[in-house]
């Protein structure tokens, strides 16, 4: 079942911020090492469809809670780099190639997490 918050062609959602709060589950693309043997799949990315339809809409403003792949510490044994388990790498880099960084604040973190909150504003 697809839903959305967003009406098509709404003019008011350029007044409206975003806010993202941990948008997405580990997922097959960034996370795969994280499915249980008894899953056949982890839950798809959803929050890059999420964003780009506020951009597309004209939305000019994302508060995003959670962890960013610039702000995590990444193992001297590991592989790649670790965008985190709640904000896909897809969403990530969007927010970078469309929104500036205004503002970074810290909040209250999960155990092993880099969580903060920070506030986009869109390019001009």
């Amino acid at each position: 079942m697809d839903s959305t918050v967003f009406v098509d062609n709404s003019t008011e959602i350029v007044d409206r911020a975003l806010l993202m709060v941990w948008p997405n589950n580990p997922d097959d693309v960034d996370n795969p090492h994280l499915r249980r043997e008894d899953e056949p799949e982890l839950p798809p990315i959803w929050d890059i469809d999420c964003v780009q339809k506020y951009y597309d809409l004209g939305g000019q403003t994302v508060i995003y809670i959670g962890e960013r792949e610039d702000k995590i510490k990444v193992a001297e044994d590991a592989v790649a780099s670790d965008c985190g388990f709640c904000g896909s790498r897809k969403f990530q880099q969007f927010l970078l190639q469309h929104f500036d960084l205004v503002a970074e604040i810290q909040c209250p973190q999960w155990w092993m997490k880099e969580d903060d909150v920070t506030v986009w504003k869109r390019k001009r």
